[in-house]
């Protein structure tokens, strides 16, 4: 099979639809021959030539839908008359406006995250599947044994005896990461946050959190499951939905190394994971310090892991490959 996957590759992988589309590229070019354009350079002559000659079976747009993805692949359609076309939907961005114009663009098939985004495609008649294209590494993001976590922690200048909650994404302020200062020093604890190399800070969040003594990284760290290890906790604050993709890669990286998460019920999240030990859903970010007294105070087996086992992006991958066929075979009926 010819995939065209339009989405970004470039720079550091460490944004969410960044990652998904190169996990996705990277374990359907073992079987299949695999193109990536970035959607972006559409104004390019180039974008257009390599598309063509390429001759895709699948064109698929991976960091929408909003209004102008729709466009860009209704007007892709007309050039490649052939092609199936599929779109997924990690990070909706569509207004009243486009909801009513969109019907008019369809792909041969959406993707979605959520039953909340499958009910609404449906309705607007939409040829839809809801599957999770939102993965981990389950074999990179491990769990670590008490003696590995201390190298860890020294190899990043941590004290082995501090209790280190942490958080990964954006440093802004839709993020609502600020939240989490008064975490600070508090019963022993330390916050770190890891922030995004691709999207930029912005610095009077960064300068607030670094006056509260929060360790925040802002450099890129090809190892990051290393940070994940030497935690203690993870932490997701979001409330805003266009601060995250629907299902937060972040969290499952978490989970995937045996992390406990307090996370709130932010996108799809409650979807596909329920409240059990170690999975704990707050509905305001005060909630947070009496959960994490909860988990140092008890001895909860954590289990997160057993959880994300099936979102591993090799069998993510498979099941996208039997969406690919069966759009094919749609398209011809």
């Amino acid at each position: 099979m010819k995939i065209c996957m339009l989405g970004d590759i470039t720079g550091n992988i460490d944004e969410g639809m960044k990652s998904i589309t190169y996990n996705l590229s990277k374990r359907l070019r073992r079987r299949h021959d695999v193109l990536v354009l970035n959607p972006l350079d559409f104004t390019s002559l180039k974008f257009w030539k390599v598309l063509k000659e390429f001759h895709p079976d699948i064109v698929h747009y991976i960091p929408g839908p909003s209004f102008k993805s729709f466009a860009l692949m209704k007007l892709i359609s007309y050039f490649l008359k052939y092609s199936t076309f599929v779109m997924s939907s990690p990070f909706p961005q569509l207004s009243k406006f486009s909801m009513r114009i969109i019907p008019k663009m369809k792909p041969d098939m959406m993707i979605v995250q959520s039953k909340k985004h499958l009910d609404i495609f449906r309705k607007l008649g939409f040829n839809v599947h809801l599957v999770p294209l939102c993965g981990v590494d389950t074999e990179k993001f491990t769990p670590v044994k008490n003696d590995r976590k201390k190298k860890l922690r020294a190899k990043y200048g941590f004290d082995e005896n501090t209790f280190l909650v942490l958080h990964v994404g954006h440093i802004k302020s839709g993020r609502n990461i600020l939240s989490l200062k008064s975490l600070e020093g508090k019963d022993n604890t330390h916050l770190i946050i890891v922030g995004s190399t691709s999207t930029g800070i912005e610095k009077n969040i960064y300068k607030e959190l670094k006056r509260a003594g929060c360790t925040v990284i802002t450099e890129y760290i090809p190892n990051l499951e290393e940070i994940y290890q030497l935690s203690d906790c993870y932490v997701f604050p979001v409330t805003s939905r266009t601060s995250s993709i629907v299902i937060p890669l972040s969290v499952l990286e978490a989970m995937s190394c045996n992390l406990p998460v307090i996370t709130t019920k932010f996108g799809a999240l409650t979807e596909y994971f329920p409240e059990v030990p170690g999975v704990y859903y707050i509905e305001h970010t005060d909630e947070i310090q009496r959960r994490l007294a909860e988990l140092k105070s008890t001895n909860l087996q954590i289990m997160t892991r057993e959880y994300v086992l099936q979102y591993d992006w090799d069998k993510i991958v498979k099941k996208l490959e039997e969406i690919y066929i069966c759009a094919i075979k749609s398209k011809k009926e």
